[in-house]
């Protein structure tokens, strides 16, 4: 099985514009993760650093909430 983290995001910090950019972004990087999860790991690996480097750099993930999530694939 393979697994790789993203961002939960908290849809009540989506008032703020910026962060619901940011949002749509991690968002739309966990779908196309979701829907390529074949690649090789090496891209597999670049595409979880970007999610949470997106993440830790906006500091969009707050303590408020558990910020990484593990997804399994088969």
């Amino acid at each position: 099985s393979r697994c790789f983290c993203f961002c939960k995001a908290n849809i009540r910090e989506r008032h703020d514009t910026n962060t619901a950019v940011r949002f749509a972004l991690v968002h739309s990087i966990r779908e196309l993760l979701r829907y390529s999860y074949q690649l090789s790991f090496l891209q597999f690996q670049l595409s979880s650093i970007i999610c949470v480097r997106l993440s830790i750099v906006d500091g969009f993930c707050n303590g408020r909430q558990r910020w990484l999530k593990k997804v399994r694939y088969r």
